[in-house]
């Protein structure tokens, strides 16, 4: 049993990582040097598990993504469904 769930942690880890992105530009995150041209895959497990974003992350809960008016809550900042990011247009890309 335990084999599994090492299994089931590992394809978390793994497969779960956003498509390429290329850094346009030398730039500064965190206080590291992300040099232009580097490429940058992101986790989309640790990003949709961060306990400073979401409160019990290992549960599934309606209540993280609808109000008491059952209107649809955005989470544009550390949510990303389809590991694409935020959208840009040819003439917004610098």
């Amino acid at each position: 049993m335990e084999f599994i769930k090492l299994i089931g942690v590992c394809l978390n880890i793994i497969a779960l990582q956003t498509t390429p992105h290329t850094c346009v530009v030398d730039t500064k995150v965190g206080g590291y040097t992300v040099p232009a041209q580097a490429m940058l895959l992101g986790s989309l497990y640790t990003m949709h598990h961060d306990k400073d974003y979401w409160d019990k992350p290992e549960e599934f809960s309606l209540n993280r993504w609808f109000n008491s008016d059952g209107q649809l809550l955005k989470h544009s900042d550390h949510f990303m469904p389809f590991s694409t990011g935020k959208w840009l247009f040819i003439d917004q890309i610098q």
